[in-house]
């Protein structure tokens, strides 16, 4: 019996089988990534859920991812608003003092603007004049984590800082260690490390609001004639 006769592939034929496998593996990338991109979005809501209990709970800053989240876009587009790009020192688990900190002054502001939900922008060029920030290098474009550095915390303060002393010597905390010549940074780190470490003045215990009505005057004392 004879053999049939087994036919040579046409150069077409090549083609054509090249193709198919083409279009195979075209597919079964594609499946392949469809189901990556699943996975990685479920993974990314999944960290989001615990830093979003973390952040809620006061148990940690917010995140570049949260913020993102937050406001409803990507984190690429989050950080584009603020003059901000991914990579270096910035990734998606960076937290909103790192981020601020790498902020102009300018878009810190509008970050806190918009954080805030303010009905107007903040006069960053006044608030400048007010710290008197050429004097210190400090412009609208200089980096915030610069920026606090050389401006001195009084300055930024103003009028508010006595005040501001006597809430918190109120509240027990005693800030005679921040001097005149702190810059914000060293100001704040100082704050930080004084709330800390507790109240070490002793606050008078106010009376309860019974004991407080019996020790008031229930008339008015008699005012005084000229004689």
């Amino acid at each position: 019996m004879a053999r049939p006769v087994k036919e040579k592939a046409t150069p077409m034929d090549k083609m054509m089988t090249l193709a198919v496998v083409i279009i195979i593996l075209i597919v079964a990338g594609l499946a392949v990534f469809a189901t990556y991109g699943k996975i990685a979005a479920n993974v990314e809501e999944k960290a989001i859920a615990e830093e979003t209990k973390k952040i809620q709970s006061g148990e940690t800053e917010p995140t570049l991812r949260y913020l993102a989240s937050q406001a409803g876009i990507s984190v690429d587009e989050y950080l584009e608003k603020y003059g901000l790009s991914l990579g270096g020192d910035i990734s998606k688990t960076s937290t909103q003092t790192e981020l601020t900190d790498m902020m102009t002054v300018e878009n810190r502001y509008k970050f806190i603007d918009e954080s805030n939900g303010a009905e107007e922008a903040t006069d960053v060029e006044k608030l400048l004049t007010d710290w008197g920030a050429a004097d210190y290098g400090v412009t609208k474009d200089t980096v915030w984590g610069e920026a606090q550095t050389k401006i001195p915390f009084k300055k930024y303060v103003g009028e508010d800082f006595e005040e501001m002393v006597e809430q918190y010597k109120n509240a027990g905390y005693d800030l005679s260690s921040i001097t005149d010549e702190m810059s914000l940074k060293e100001a704040t780190d100082k704050l930080e490390e004084i709330i800390n470490a507790g109240p070490t003045l002793d606050v008078p215990t106010p009376l309860p609001e019974e004991e407080e009505a019996e020790a008031a005057p229930t008339e008015a004392p008699a005012e005084k004639t000229a004689e």
